[in-house]
């Protein structure tokens, strides 16, 4: 699903191409959206042929980003995710990949993070805390 990681750019673009990025933008915000719609939306931007937002679309699609229903001559899009859970993806699976070859190195980033950012600390310790409640049958 999320086999390249660009570090250098920004939000989704770290895991999608720009275009890809920018169709999940528009189908996220819009709910919905046909390829007539984002062709509009990003038309506005820079010039875009159809035909190639047709293929990214069908490409997320493929990929499992997108679901689609017929609505008489064209698809409707539709994200399978929410945002959230779509950046909880691919966050994790990143994670796992990073701690099963560079598990040391990278609690030792987190650590040292910890360290600099006491807001950050924070939001880990509660979020230890929901983890430990949830496997002891707690609700958080």
């Amino acid at each position: 699903m999320f086999e390249a990681v660009r570090i250098k750019e920004k939000g989704i673009k770290k895991v999608l191409g720009h275009l890809e990025a920018e169709i999940m933008e528009i189908v996220w915000k819009n709910k919905k959206a046909t390829v007539k719609e984002m062709h509009r939306e990003l038309s506005l931007k820079k010039e875009l042929a159809y035909t190639t937002i047709m293929t990214v679309a069908d490409r997320l699609y493929k990929k499992g980003f997108l679901k689609r229903t017929r609505s008489s001559a064209s698809y409707v899009y539709e994200p399978v995710f929410s945002r959230e859970q779509f950046q909880n993806s691919f966050i994790g699976k990143i994670l796992k990949h990073l701690f099963a070859d560079f598990k040391e190195p990278a609690i030792s980033f987190f650590v040292k993070r910890m360290e600099d950012s006491p807001e950050d600390a924070e939001k880990l310790m509660d979020l230890m805390e929901k983890i430990k409640k949830m496997k002891k049958g707690g609700r958080t």
